[in-house]
């Protein structure tokens, strides 16, 4: 109908925001249409990503906000991998936390042992350090690597490995593919595994202040982590390939792939919920941060800079 129609009273507005009619409008003498209509909001967009901001007077453009970001990753190959599948939790701790689960690799050793230690972890780094960092701005990247030589012991996984649609690992499968479809590959960006680690896993990416962009060969992860109170977070996270599968093979990977990223999430969303009653105890006075941690460090320094003003 080209309409926006409150389903409460039935109000209706255009897409110019305009309201257009309201039953009983006799009922309504002091309302005046033309000055009645939906609140504009600050709209733009970057590379396929809309951002809104709801001030009434915004102090930056977006492109002034994302600093050197907007050009440097602007052309990012995203549009290259259509394909989402979105997870949605709510979660009982500080949205904080789930940044800074993302921001690090020092816990994957021990809290992800089953699932991505031997994956992620290598005799040259055992602790799964991040590499690289840069900043602009609030925001910042870094990348890690991957185990080169691991590979699947089960017989399952080892079907999912072989029959992914594209390249999720180094050294597996379809090492010499680009991607299916021929679309651009990220670790081709000269943006991402910028000192040219061997193995690259994941260029880890945040925009400040929660959404965080991890970048792999052939595909990405974007997570949201959504302040629904002091203690409480909504979290989408959406996984994003080059295309829906193609067979019954592609099809049973995925199912598989998106079960393994929902035990992964499991693993962190318990561990942050522990982490927030330490901290909602009064008990924990300080969190101590190693010398890798250092996007952990950027952000809560911004944070505390934003507070203060």
């Amino acid at each position: 109908t080209g309409l926006f129609v409150c389903p409460y009273h039935a109000w209706s507005f255009g897409t110019d925001g305009k309201l257009k009619g309201l039953p009983g409008a006799e009922d309504f003498p002091q309302v005046d249409k033309a000055s009645t209509g939906l609140k504009p909001i600050h709209l733009d967009i970057w590379n396929g990503f809309v951002f809104l901001n709801f001030d009434e007077a915004p102090g930056q453009t977006l492109t002034e906000f994302l600093g050197d970001f907007a050009a440097s990753f602007g052309d990012m190959p995203f549009e290259g991998y259509p394909h989402v599948i979105e997870i949605a939790q709510d979660i009982d701790a500080n949205w904080k936390t789930l940044v800074d689960a993302s921001n690090e690799g020092y816990h994957v050793n021990a809290l992800h042992k089953d699932s991505l230690g031997a994956m992620m972890t290598t005799g040259d780094n055992p602790l799964n350090n991040f590499y690289d960092p840069i900043f602009s701005g609030p925001h910042m990247s870094s990348t890690t690597r991957a185990n080169p030589e691991w590979r699947p012991d089960q017989p399952v996984v080892q079907f999912v490995y072989a029959a992914a649609a594209y390249k999720v690992q180094p050294g597996l499968a379809k090492e010499d593919e680009v991607a299916a479809g021929g679309q651009a590959s990220f670790a081709e960006h000269p943006m991402i595994n910028r000192i040219g680690l061997p193995a690259f896993s994941v260029e880890t990416t945040q925009l400040f202040p929660f959404s965080v962009l991890q970048m792999l060969t052939n595909r990405y992860i974007w997570f949201q982590y959504w302040p629904a109170g002091p203690n409480r977070t909504r979290a989408a996270t959406r996984l994003y390939g080059p295309a829906a599968p193609a067979s019954y093979r592609q099809a049973f990977a995925e199912a598989h792939m998106i079960a393994y990223s929902r035990d992964i999430m499991t693993e962190d969303t318990v561990v942050t919920q522990l982490q927030q009653s330490g901290l909602s105890s009064g008990g924990v006075k300080n969190v101590v941060l190693g010398e890798h941690e250092y996007m952990l460090r950027f952000f809560h320094e911004e944070v505390l800079r934003r507070v203060a003003d």
